[in-house]
């Protein structure tokens, strides 16, 4: 077995990986919405296109607002790995 140090994280890698996270829970976030947005069809009062934008929307934030956070923790992982050290994973080489 060999340790390792991760020393940088590509930003390209860290937010392709953080909206894979992210699916599962706009997923849900979406199906919530979905019972909202069938509550107001229902009303009659033609709020349910407004909620159902809004839904969508909020799904498009959702998931930019948690790339950015990914992408502000890759950078203060990379800024402070260069100066301090970084993660140490220990790797066992297998044959297949």
């Amino acid at each position: 077995m060999t340790k390792k140090e991760i020393k940088k994280f590509s930003y390209g890698s860290v937010a392709k990986v953080t909206v894979y996270f992210a699916i599962i829970p706009a997923i849900m976030y979406w199906l919530l919405s979905m019972i909202g947005i069938v509550g107001t069809f229902s009303m009659g009062d033609g709020m349910g296109a407004l909620v159902a934008i809004g839904s969508l929307l909020g799904i498009v934030i959702f998931v930019g607002i948690y790339v950015l956070v990914a992408l502000l923790s890759a950078l203060i992982y990379n800024l402070f790995a260069g100066k301090f050290g970084g993660l140490v994973i220990t790797v066992k080489e297998t044959e297949e």
